[in-house]
């Protein structure tokens, strides 16, 4: 695959999402993909030139594998693809209808997806449960204090 097609974001590599297909395409390939495999089989897929293929962030974690890896989560909280056990990926039945659909899969039809948007609910949900008990604590800590 010429990596050029494909959206490409900083460091003129393709963006996680523009990475999305072709993680659905290799998932249903394997009956099972460890993360990191799958990682490297997508990021191997692109015929990427060696300098772009190797670039890591100043943590030196691999660019295009950690891209493939947000592109996995995605997929995950979609679920297109489901973890079956610490580390391992496989694609659904949803992952399956929308790979052989018409449609692109891009960010935008990711996140419509039902499980990604409760996920997204629930995460709003925990977020101002937070607030409301930083906010609680904040005013116990005045009182205790004598603040107020």
């Amino acid at each position: 695959m010429d990596y050029r097609q494909l959206k490409l974001g900083k460091h003129g590599l393709p963006t996680w999402d523009a990475l999305a297909p072709l993680v659905i395409k290799l998932a249903d390939q394997q009956t099972e993909w460890h993360g990191k495999e799958l990682n490297v089989a997508v990021a191997d897929e692109l015929d990427l030139p060696d300098d772009l293929r190797h670039l890591t962030y100043p943590n030196h974690q691999n660019i295009i594998e950690n891209r493939v890896g947000w592109a996995v989560s995605d997929l995950t909280l979609a679920g297109l693809l489901q973890r079956i056990r610490r580390g391992y990926y496989r694609i659904t039945d949803l992952g399956q209808a929308l790979l052989a659909g018409d449609q692109l899969l891009d960010q935008n039809l990711i996140h419509q997806q039902p499980k990604y948007r409760q996920h997204q609910r629930d995460l709003q949900e925990r977020q101002k449960r937070h607030q409301t008990l930083a906010v609680s604590y904040t005013h116990l800590r005045a009182h205790e204090t004598g603040a107020y």
